[in-house]
This record gives structure tokens, sequence and C-alpha cells, in this order.
């Protein structure tokens, strides 16, 4: 797992979601997303310099697990 000093960030605009990479963390990014069952969901995320971003319009209400993973720094896990 990923030892960050400063966790990543989140903000919520509207419908989407929009996880702040910290400079450090190499490319190129994958993110996974689940269900409290284990589906996995594949929302299309747009990918930025620092960012990546998706939308949770077509989401099911409940809590989602979300993995972030660059080959070289690791994983960082999280709940929206």
């Amino acid at each position: 797992d990923l030892d960050l000093e400063k966790p990543l960030k989140l903000s919520y605009s509207g419908n989407h979601i929009r996880i702040h990479l910290p400079e450090f963390f190499e490319r190129p990014v994958q993110m996974n997303m689940y269900d409290l069952s284990g589906r996995a969901y594949h929302p299309k995320v747009a990918r930025g310099r620092n960012f990546l971003k998706f939308s949770v319009a077509g989401l099911h209400p409940g809590l989602y697990f979300v993995k972030v993973h660059s080959n070289c720094n690791g994983t960082a896990r999280f709940v929206v």
C-alpha cells in the first residue's frame, strides 16, 4: 500500500468526483471501483495531469470502494 504523507484529496462537483493526485504519483494511474457486494463498476474516467474525474450519476445510492493504483508508487484505497 502507498504510504502518503498527505492522503489523496477528493472533491465533489454536481455528479462528479475528482481525485487529486500528488505530483510524485507516477503515471499511468488505474482506478477500480466496487460496491459492497464486490461488483466492479467501470465509470468513464477523465484523466488530467494531476487528477482523475468520474461521474457517479448512474450509480445506485450506497458505499463504494475506490482503488487508485500506480505501478511505481503503490496503491491508495478509500470509500466514497
